[in-house]
């Protein structure tokens, strides 16, 4: 009752790289890859769904572990299978290996990450290695931050020279630090709205309460407009899709997606 999610879920953002399949390669196949864990699944279901709503060609699963280091194996069953896209959920870590090893054995394979698979500092270790891949979530990269010219670029700049963290670091100044800059500002604006409905904030149904204040609200310009509802806790059903592009993670295009009651829970 507590999770208030500053992102896309995990299926939303493959919803969002289907969808965008669907409007820019609508004869391609497509398949999911994830580690065999509960949250390497947790998009595969809702996702393969929305793919035969969109009259996409869907291919076989195929697993790739967390802690894999040759994904060889899983490149071969998709070449064989004439896979054109992979839906990846999984951590960068098997995602660089993925790509990696998709350089000799399916090079014409684009492979999409979700979440945790691509950020400017891995990117940044391996250009040559990411290059063509795609991501999505719902808010902006950390240049796209800085670009915004808003108060949320204004908190950024601010905390990183306090810190005394330097803005060409991708170790630090990278997308991550916008999630949570975007957590601190929810529970902020939270907390904020229980105090003007006159509420005690030190208790948490309180703060729960002020949590679905919290409507059309673009986090100080640093992602797509946010609002929670009881019942609907998505905060958006908007995607950022962006492409890596001679080692820089560039923003392509927002993708808009029906918000369904019967997704909640895939």
């Amino acid at each position: 009752p507590y999770n208030f999610i500053g992102n896309l879920d995990y299926t939303s953002q493959a919803r969002a790289h289907l969808k965008w399949i669907s409007e820019n390669d609508p004869d391609a196949k497509v398949a999911f890859i994830f580690s065999n864990t509960a949250f390497g699944k947790s998009p595969v279901e809702g996702g393969k769904q929305y793919a035969e709503e969109l009259g996409l060609t869907l291919g076989p699963d195929i697993n790739l572990p967390l802690t894999a280091n040759s994904a060889t194996t899983q490149l071969r069953q998709a070449k064989d299978a004439d896979i054109d896209y992979l839906i990846h959920q999984n951590t960068s870590a098997p995602m660089q290996v993925l790509l990696s090893d998709a350089q000799d054995e399916y090079p014409e394979v684009t492979v999409c990450g979700l979440t945790y698979t691509v950020d400017e500092r891995v990117i940044s270790e391996s250009p040559e290695v990411f290059e063509g891949a795609r991501y999505v979530n719902a808010f902006r990269n950390f240049q796209g931050a800085l670009d915004s010219g808003g108060t949320g670029a204004d908190i950024i700049e601010a905390n990183f020279e306090r810190e005394g963290r330097s803005m060409d670091d991708p170790s630090v100044a990278n997308l991550n630090y916008v999630r949570g800059t975007i957590h601190a500002l929810l529970a902020l604006k939270g907390l904020q709205n229980a105090i003007d409905e006159g509420m005690d904030p030190s208790q948490g149904p309180n703060a729960r309460q002020g949590m679905f204040g919290i409507s059309d609200d673009d986090m100080f310009g640093l992602a797509e407009p946010f609002t929670y509802e009881e019942g609907d806790r998505r905060p958006t059903m908007t995607g950022r899709t962006f492409e890596v592009v001679d080692g820089e993670m560039q923003f392509d295009t927002t993708v808009d997606m029906p918000r369904k009651e019967e997704w909640i829970g895939l």
